[in-house]
């Protein structure tokens, strides 16, 4: 007696149904009643705060008002991306603030215009390769000896707090007046540049996606 095979499985037809904004919705809106929020709660937070503080100033929901604002949050998404990546390891950086402040103190002390001004790709290469060593340092402690990165980026913290206070020195406030480094703050490109960099940036984004569909598609092997 023989025993019908199950009809055969449309991988192609099922997988992009499951990929509609209809199904995602649906799916968004069952991990909400089961208590998974995630962004949620930042969404919400972002529009009540936008409601108040255009309510106090009307200037608030502005182009120019948003240009500030990312420019002035840009050093801490920077930080911020940073240590994502330690995150979704499990791990934790407590002391990424004082390792950019050193970067950032020394940037300012090698480009002091005293008559001894170093050249400004070398300055950024001796900062990178600094910031590059402390994190290597901490690493290399983390993973060869053991210690609880908790630890290991506390004691990081108290350290090159010091370290800080150290290269300041007397100096109280060092003031950067390299025009280099402050335009990487604050110019804006031409509008030409920068539509070109958003076309090209968006067009490399959309070819990875592309590339990682057809992958994907491509190790999908239909039941017979």
């Amino acid at each position: 007696m023989s025993v019908a095979a199950p009809p055969p499985v449309d991988v192609e037809s099922s997988a992009p149904a499951a990929q509609t904004l209809t199904a995602y919705a649906r799916r968004w809106w069952a991990n909400v009643r089961g208590g998974e929020l995630g962004s949620l709660p930042i969404v919400v937070g972002l529009i009540i705060i936008a409601i108040i503080f255009q309510s106090q100033n009307d200037r608030f929901l502005t182009a120019g008002n948003f240009v500030n604002l990312m420019v002035q949050t840009a050093p801490y998404a920077v930080i911020a991306m940073g240590v994502t990546f330690a995150l979704l390891l499990g791990e934790i950086d407590l002391s990424i603030g004082f390792v950019s402040g050193v970067g950032g103190v020394l940037t300012a002390i090698l480009l002091t215009p005293d008559g001894n001004v170093m050249p400004t790709w070398l300055v950024l290469v001796i900062v990178l390769g600094a910031g590059i060593a402390i994190g290597t340092t901490h690493g290399l402690i983390i993973t060869k000896l053991g210690v609880p990165s908790f630890v290991v980026t506390l004691a990081g913290l108290l350290a090159w707090n010091g370290v800080v206070l150290l290269l300041i020195g007397s100096k109280g406030t060092v003031i950067l007046q390299n025009d280099f480094v402050i335009g990487i703050a604050n110019n804006f490109l031409p509008d030409g540049t920068a539509w070109i960099l958003a076309i090209v940036c968006v067009a490399l984004y959309a070819a990875v996606l592309l590339a990682r569909q057809r992958s994907r598609k491509a190790n999908v092997c239909p039941r017979t």
